[in-house]
C-alpha cells in the first residue's frame, strides 16, 4: 500500500483538518474520481460529526447544488445507508447491490451528479460496526465506467481498516481537546517539553516545546505523528520499558520515575527524558487509561535560567548559587574553574556541597532539581 495515503489517513486522526487531503488521497489510491466520507455520533451529533467531500466534488457542487441534494435528493442516500448497515464492516458493496433492479441513469439522483461530476458508479463500505457511529465512506467512478471491476472490492476493503482506526483515535484526540484546551494553551508557556503517552507509546498530545525538541534534536523524534523515538535502538528499549512501568504506576502498582540522559559526547549539553506517571486522584480521567507523562529537558534552552529559588530553598552560598548557575548552563568542572578564576577542586568540592543539600546524587538530577524548584514558565 502507498505510504502517502496511510499517512495522510492517520495524520487525520490528530488533526480534523488532514481529512481533506486524506479523502483526495483515498479516491486516487482506488482509482476513483471522487470520495465521500460520514460519521455521525448517533448519541451526542455535535460532539462528533464528519461529513468529508474529496475535493473533485468540492470544487465543483456549489452551495446551492448541496442544498438542493439535501432537499431533493438525501432520501436515496439514506436508503444508501440503511442498506450499508446490513453489510459486515469493510466489506464492498456497490449501489447495485442496494438497487439491483434499476436503471441508475435513469434516476433523477444520478442524473444529477452525472451533469455535476460526471460520475455514475459507486462502491463503498461500512467502517464500523460500534452502533453508536453511523460511519460510511464512498466511492464515486468516471461516468464511462459501467461496471466496477472485481479487483476494486479488495482495494477498497484493504482501506477500509485504516480510515476507521484513525476515526477511532480522532474521537480520542477529539475529546481530549475539548476538555483540555485550556490546559494545553498553557502547557505551551511552560519551557519544559511535556508529552502525555498511552502505554503502548502512542503520543496523545505534546506541547509546543515539545515539538521544538523534536524537531531540532538528532537523539529523539517523533515519527509518524504519533510515536516518540530515539535514534539509539538501544535506549529506545529503555524508553520503551520506562514508560511501560511509568504506565503500571499510574494504576498504583508499582512506583516509576526514570531519567535518561542523551548526549553525542560527554561534554556535550545533555537532553534529559524524564519518564512518570500521569496520576489521576480525582478519576478525571477515562476509565482504565494508563498515562505516562514524558518530560523533555533541553538543558542547552536553559542559558538565562535563574537559580535563585533554588539558592533560597536550599540555602546555597552566594559562591554555591554561581556554580548551580553556571552548571544548568551546561558547563564542565573546568570551565566553570576557568570563568570563576578558581581550582578544579574547588568547583568540585562546591558542587559536592550542592548536591548534598539538595540532595542527589548526579548533576542531570540536579539540573531537574533546579527546575522544579522554579519552573520556566514565560
Amino acid at each position: 500500500m502507498r505510504y502517502s495515503v496511510l499517512d495522510s489517513i492517520y495524520n487525520a486522526a490528530v488533526d480534523q483538518s488532514y481529512w481533506k487531503e486524506a479523502i483526495d488521497e483515498c479516491a486516487h489510491y482506488i482509482g476513483a474520481r471522487s470520495a465521500s466520507m460520514m460519521s455521525i455520533d448517533t448519541v451526542k451529533p455535535l460532539m462528533y460529526d464528519i461529513s468529508m467531500l474529496s475535493s473533485h466534488i468540492r470544487d465543483r457542487l456549489t452551495p446551492e447544488d448541496l442544498q438542493r441534494w439535501a432537499t431533493e435528493y438525501a432520501s436515496h442516500d439514506r436508503e444508501a445507508y440503511a442498506y450499508g448497515m446490513t453489510v459486515p464492516i469493510h466489506k464492498a458493496y456497490t449501489d447495485t447491490d442496494i438497487w439491483p433492479n434499476e436503471d441508475l441513469r435513469q434516476r433523477e439522483d444520478v442524473a444529477f451528479l452525472l451533469s455535476r461530476l460526471k460520475t455514475l458508479r459507486k462502491i463503498g463500505t461500512r467502517l464500523t460496526d460500534n452502533p453508536r457511529y453511523v460511519q460510511m465512506l464512498a466511492y464515486q467512478f468516471d461516468e464511462h465506467v459501467e461496471s466496477i471491476p472485481a479487483r476494486y472490492y479488495g482495494v477498497v476493503e484493504s482501506l477500509s481498516p485504516h480510515v476507521a482506526k484513525s476515526l477511532e483515535l480522532g474521537q480520542i484526540f477529539r475529546r481530549l481537546h475539548r476538555q483540555y484546551d485550556a490546559v494545553l494553551a498553557a502547557l505551551n508557556h511552560v519551557g519544559i517539553g511535556l508529552v502525555i503517552l498511552q502505554a503502548n507509546g502512542t503520543v496523545l498530545t505534546s506541547n509546543s516545546e515539545a515539538q521544538r525538541i523534536m524537531d531540532q534534536s538528532e537523539h529523539v523524534k517523533l515519527v509518524n505523528q504519533c510515536e516518540i523515538r530515539l535514534i539509539s535502538s538501544q535506549q529506545n528499549a529503555v524508553l520503551q520499558s520506562h514508560v511501560l512501568a511509568a504506565s503500571l504506576a499510574s494504576g498504583g502498582l508499582t512506583s516509576a520515575e526514570r531519567i535518561i540522559s542523551l548526549r553525542s559526547t560527554s561534554d556535550d549539553q545533555p537532553l534529559i527524558l524524564e519518564i512518570s506517571p500521569l496520576r489521576d486522584h480525582l478519576d478525571e480521567l477515562e476509565p482504565n487509561q494508563e498515562l505516562v507523562l514524558l518530560q523533555l529537558i533541553d538543558v542547552a534552552s536553559f542559558e538565562h535560567c535563574s537559580v535563585s529559588t533554588f539558592a533560597h530553598a536550599y540555602d546555597l552560598t552566594d559562591a554555591e548559587s554561581s556554580v548551580a548557575g553556571f552548571l544548568i548552563q551546561g558547563h564542565s568542572t573546568g570551565e566553570i574553574a576557568e570563568i570563576r578564576n578558581t581550582s578544579t577542586e574547588t568547583v568540585k568540592s562546591q558542587v559536592k556541597s550542592i548536591m548534598s543539600k539538595a540532595r542527589v546524587n548526579s548533576r542531570i538530577k540536579l539540573i531537574r532539581e533546579i527546575l522544579k524548584t522554579d519552573p520556566p514558565v514565560n
